[in-house]
């Protein structure tokens, strides 16, 4: 694979400005086709300019609350005709002279579909060139297999990803409900599942990390715990679920489609939400009172059955994204109502 072919993203803070300049020189002396810089900040960048290279520049802002997801989503919309997409953190640098005319090498084969260098400490240490899921601690791992040549791996992650742009789109881009980490990851297995994904041991590129942006959110740890028992990875090398485990891997996969469908882009307000699931139980109604017609939109079943299933639907998505435990109240309360008395609290209906 040409250098040509390759458009590279960075997000920046300009807080390691002689780091983005050698970066920036290294890869316009490869001849990456494009570049895409994406400023977070509201510092001028005028002096990323003489850094453009020949072939194609390009400088973005996003000037919103920091998530690495997202900006190097916009960054990647940017791009126009290059096949292959390289994502870089502002604060690598560069340590061989070679490093990504010898990575782009693995593009080579067709089969693969994303790559990433071994990246180094400043201290010399090496804490892995990939991830991998632990099932005991359900959380990434870093792989320490270092290899020479390009080896295979469960996942690449990290501040220096390279796949194909036909692959990054099927995948539907970063996931942006993660602001800082684990979306990198979750990159890598999705790339992992259409293709090959490897390291390619020859090339090495060193990270100051975690110089150019803060601590971590606590918030990514705990969406990605909750969604770990999802994974295709891990559902199919765990015991059949429960329906506990089943409701919310549906309740995953419904609020999912609610984010792409952009109706969680801002905080929403709760009592909103729920009026809409009351908005739903009014349409079976309506539905019932009209006769109970087939659905227009699933008329395999009838009204009252879509509109039902809407108002599970809501419940789900906003059980989610609330981090309720729906399911298990569900299965607690339904045991419950064994004990109550008949007709209890001395109510007609």
């Amino acid at each position: 694979m040409k250098a040509e072919q390759l458009a590279v993203i960075i997000p920046t803070a300009q807080k390691k400005p002689e780091l983005l300049r050698e970066l920036l020189s290294s890869l316009s002396a490869h001849g990456v086709g494009e570049i895409i810089i994406v400023n977070t900040t509201y510092e001028p960048v005028g002096w990323l300019l003489p850094f453009r290279p020949r072939q194609r520049g390009v400088l973005a802002s996003c000037l919103e609350p920091f998530n690495w997801s997202r900006v190097n989503n916009i960054g990647a919309s940017f791009v126009k005709d290059a096949s292959l997409l390289g994502f870089l953190n502002d604060d690598l640098q560069v340590s061989q002279d070679n490093w990504l005319e010898t990575l782009l090498e693995a593009f080579d084969d067709p089969e693969i579909g994303g790559a990433s260098p071994v990246v180094q400490l400043p201290d010399g240490s090496v804490p892995g060139p990939a991830v991998q899921l632990d099932l005991e601690k359900r959380t990434f791992v870093a792989s320490q297999k270092v290899e020479k040549g390009i080896f295979p791996v469960q996942a690449i992650a990290g501040p220096a990803l390279f796949m194909r742009r036909e692959l990054f789109e099927k995948v539907g881009g970063f996931d942006e409900r993660f602001q800082f980490t684990y979306s990198d990851g979750l990159m890598g297995l999705s790339l992992g599942r259409l293709s090959r994904v490897v390291v390619h041991g020859d090339s090495w590129i060193r990270h100051f990390e975690r110089s150019t942006r803060g601590p971590d959110n606590p918030e990514d740890a705990r969406l990605f715990k909750q969604i770990f028992p999802f994974l295709p990875e891990v559902k199919n090398k765990e015991k059949k679920m429960s329906f506990i485990e089943e409701f919310n891997a549906l309740a995953f996969d419904i609020h999912k489609t609610a984010c792409e469908k952009g109706w969680w882009e801002k905080e929403r307000n709760i009592g909103e939400c729920i009026a809409l699931m009351h908005s739903e139980l009014s349409e079976a109604l309506e539905a019932m009172r009209a006769g109970n017609p087939p659905d227009d939109k699933v008329p395999a079943f009838t009204g009252v059955e879509a509109e039902l299933a809407d108002v599970i639907i809501r419940i789900m998505d906003f059980a989610f994204a609330k981090n309720l435990r729906v399911a298990e109240a569900l299965v607690a309360k339904s045991e419950m109502n064994k004990s109550r008395p008949y007709k209890h609290g001395g109510k007609v209906f």
